[in-house]
């Protein structure tokens, strides 16, 4: 008995030996300049990762400490060296971080209120001077806010707001790329809200006429992107399940409708709604995600005159709320919020076409946002 305690006491010994080895070789996580993955969502979390472009993985560096209660959504300064999220919570708030460039971890810095309830988007304005929120409030009055943005990073009390009627659902904001004009989806009354922005005050004016609508009956825009010429605007219509392409007048700030295409096949005849939309950094391309269809849906551009032709679909995991780029544009990042995973997609240059690379890597429940900052480093 004696010597049956003694051999399963050394290999008890061997074994801890031979995983501590094996711990001591682990790759850690690497450190420095280079791309850092973000995932937030409906929980009081956010994931961090490092993204090696190469092998298109994933890997684990932490999470934030402090996180508010619903990290919705971000947005990054210019520098890389700070994160804003929403607090989509009644007591909606915007929160400040300072970036770690080292590991890509975020600190917390201050909050100041969103003047709405249950903000569901940011973006900063071209200067990164200013932070501008979509409320979306559920059944109280939505609203869209502009909060200045310190040179620590840290944000101020809103200079500028504006508040639609109960049900309007604000759900993004963005400025247009000569930072003049502000568009914001005001998805429950069904139009694009148009407005001139002062970037020295981060004042906003009603533009004339104020409201794009698709035609020729209303959409419900939820998210938008802008081409990088500056020219085009490709708008989302959630529960329409259309793309409604517009052309942009740097002049006036106005926008007009060209054309508007479905993101599902014809076959398909279940319920869907569509989410994130994105325009492929060379132009050639627009994808946006299917929830129902649980798809991402590929569009190349008419060149001349920026209009769509549908590419195919790619099937992704459950209910599909955002993506993003790498910042080559090499890949593509799926954040699935049913099935609370992140899945990487290489992207082909030339078609546009999606083939998936490895397995989903697993976050945190009820992911919204998954995000990618590359770190410029010390």
């Amino acid at each position: 008995m004696a010597n049956t305690r003694v051999v399963v006491t050394i290999l008890t010994i061997l074994t801890l030996a031979i995983a501590l080895e094996a711990c001591s070789r682990a790759t850690p996580a690497p450190a420095g300049a280079g791309p850092v993955v973000y995932v937030g969502g409906f929980r009081p979390e956010i994931d961090v990762f490092r993204l090696d472009p190469g092998s298109a993985k994933l890997t684990r560096v932490g999470q934030v400490s402090n996180p508010p209660a619903q990290p919705s959504f971000f947005a990054f300064a210019p520098s890389g060296k700070f994160a804003y999220s929403v607090d989509e919570s009644d007591k909606g708030r915007v929160v400040s971080y300072s970036v770690d460039q080292a590991t890509g971890l975020l600190t917390r810095l201050n909050d100041a209120p969103a003047y709405g309830v249950g903000p569901t988007y940011i973006a900063l304005d071209r200067t990164g001077k200013w932070a501008l929120t979509a409320s979306w409030a559920a059944d109280d009055p939505a609203s869209i806010s502009v909060l200045p943005v310190g040179a620590d990073g840290r944000v101020g009390t809103p200079v500028d707001s504006r508040v639609f009627p109960v049900n309007g659902h604000a759900h993004f904001i963005t400025t247009d790329p000569t930072n003049h004009y502000v568009f914001a989806a005001i998805n429950g009354e069904r139009y694009v809200a148009q407005y001139r922005f002062d970037a020295a005050t981060g004042k906003l004016t009603e533009n004339q006429p104020f409201k794009a609508v698709r035609q020729p009956a209303p959409g419900d825009p939820r998210h938008m992107d802008f081409h990088p010429n500056g020219k085009l605007l490709y708008v989302g219509n959630e529960s329409l399940s259309t793309i409604t392409v517009f052309a942009f007048d740097q002049g006036t700030g106005l926008l007009g409708q060209i054309q508007d295409v479905p993101t599902l096949p014809a076959s398909f005849k279940g319920t869907n709604t569509t989410a994130q939309i994105l325009v492929h950094r060379s132009g050639k391309f627009v994808y946006i995600s299917n929830r129902g269809h649980d798809s991402i849906a590929i569009f190349s551009v008419d060149p001349e005159r920026g209009t769509l032709t549908l590419v195919g679909h790619q099937r992704v995991a459950a209910h599909p709320r955002n993506f993003n780029f790498d910042p080559a544009g090499a890949l593509l990042l799926v954040a699935s919020r049913d099935e609370q995973t992140v899945t990487i997609f290489k992207v082909d240059q030339g078609s546009g076409r999606l083939t998936q690379a490895g397995s989903p890597t697993p976050v945190g429940p009820r992911p919204t946002y998954v995000g990618v900052l590359d770190l410029p480093g010390k």
